[in-house]
């Protein structure tokens, strides 16, 4: 039964868009929008009561006007307009109903029993229900894109994304695009006035196109429920568990009416999950680029770097975080010494290349390096600032995710240079970049333990 759920809210073949009209700056007109210029492989239903078009499609005045039932609706209407509309929904066949209006108990606590009846038409008629004070669901595999704002061209990846908080759920979609890893499915829950993070795992968990998942929650309803989950599951779970401290409590009640959890309490259960918990968007987004790489089967890792001072960071970082760093085979050495010019560079482990400048040798370099057996792992660090670069690294990066397939090891790759430069790298190959040394040594001992826990090294 929840997989039909499931399949209701991120597959619908049949959407209807409730609070639609003609006037320029209409909410519910951005989602149709949305779906048409993401190019929704669905049916899509403008309802709203003054009728009209919109984008050619007509703007049926009621729900119950459409000639075909509907799987899924979302609704944008004033909150006294929603239960009512509820049951027209359940009506009319669909499954699963997102609410993006806002409020509810997050607004006054007096709006609980609005949301009561919601909840009561909801049931009446065996309709799930996602929000409300929510912004939506995205499938980037089939356009489905329910944002009330409209969005640039979705970037297809393996990550998906549960959030509670919309501006947070927009975040990640912001950090995963501009690191180009894109984003599979991905969920504003609001309120969780019935739908919450452990309904949705399941799905995720067994869908094929999701390979890491993403958690924001301000308060988690089920956390037994959700360890659960996570012992069961070979997939990282990155939770981003926020509302930490009684003083924040009063702000997230006024934002989603989240109740707070124990910060122990919730690292403990991280601990033995195990979920991996995150500080920060940027740790989670982070995190997450380990798990797009091939699987680090142990703590030895080879470093090579463009620079001897980035080599000492390296090494820091490495002792830190308890990898290893096996010398390199003679012969290999030797056969790196030939690049070199002045011969002033000593060859170990980390590797300086800072007097190589035959940047044709550097395939030489990486993959003879990645395929000796005593690593498991590479991490390549490369600073530079010189514009006629460019093709070079675009290149050298490209020669890299061909590595990481090629002898299924991960290569942890640290670009540092002028900004604007290395994003236009990360915009042009999908391949996990990172911008520190310790942001890249710390994912990759994040890795190494989740596959410790799980038993899978």
């Amino acid at each position: 039964m929840m997989n039909d759920v499931m399949s209701s809210v991120f597959y619908p073949r049949k959407l209807a868009v409730i609070g639609v009209s003609e006037a320029r700056d209409n909410m519910g007109k951005n989602i149709v929008q949305n779906l048409l210029d993401h190019y929704f492989q669905g049916e899509v239903f403008p309802v709203g009561p003054k009728g009209g078009k919109v984008f050619g499609l007509d703007i049926y005045p009621s729900v119950l006007d459409i000639p075909n039932e509907i799987d899924f609706a979302a609704i944008i209407t004033p909150s006294r307009t929603v239960p009512e509309l509820v049951g027209q929904c359940g009506r009319k066949g669909a499954k699963v109903i997102y609410i993006a209006t806002g409020g509810f108990r997050e607004f006054k606590k007096e709006n609980v029993d609005l949301e009561a009846e919601i909840l009561d038409q909801a049931r009446k008629y065996n309709v799930r229900l996602i929000g409300p004070n929510c912004i939506g669901v995205i499938n980037s595999e089939i356009g489905l894109c329910l944002p009330f704002s409209p969005l640039p061209p979705l970037k297809i990846g393996n990550v998906s994304v549960l959030s509670q908080s919309g501006g947070v759920a927009n975040s990640y979609l912001m950090h995963l695009f501009a690191e180009n890893i894109g984003v599979n499915k991905w969920v504003s829950m609001g309120n969780k006035l019935d739908l919450e993070e452990t309904d949705f795992l399941p799905y995720l968990i067994e869908d094929p196109w999701t390979h890491v998942i993403c958690i924001h929650s301000e308060g988690l309803k089920k956390g037994k429920r959700l360890l659960e989950l996570a012992r069961s599951s070979f997939k990282p779970i990155i939770l981003h568990k926020v509302n930490r401290f009684e003083v924040t409590t009063h702000v997230a009640d006024s934002h989603t009416a989240a109740i707070a959890n124990d910060n122990r309490i919730v690292d403990a259960v991280c601990r033995q999950g195990p979920i991996i918990r995150a500080g920060t968007i940027h740790e989670a987004v982070s995190y997450a680029k380990a798990f797009l790489l091939p699987r680090l089967d142990g703590n030895r890792l080879s470093v090579i770097s463009r620079s001897g001072g980035h080599s000492v960071i390296a090494t820091d970082f490495c002792t830190e975080y308890g990898f290893e760093m096996p010398p390199f085979d003679c012969d290999y050495l030797k056969s790196v010494e030939e690049f070199f010019r002045a011969k002033v560079v000593k060859t170990s482990n980390p590797l300086d290349l800072g007097d190589l400048w035959n940047f044709e040798a550097y395939r030489f370099v990486l993959e003879n390096a990645i395929k000796q057996d005593q690593f498991d792992g590479m991490l390549f660090i490369f600073a530079y600032n010189m514009l006629q670069q460019h093709d070079l690294i675009l290149n050298m990066t490209t020669f890299l995710s061909e590595l990481t397939k090629r002898y299924n090891k991960p290569i942890a790759f640290v670009l540092q240079g002028w900004r604007e430069r290395v994003d236009k790298i990360k915009d042009s190959v999908p391949f996990p970049i990172f911008s520190e040394i310790d942001e890249a040594v710390k994912t990759l001992s994040v890795s190494l333990d989740f596959h410790r826990k799980k038993g899978t090294i």
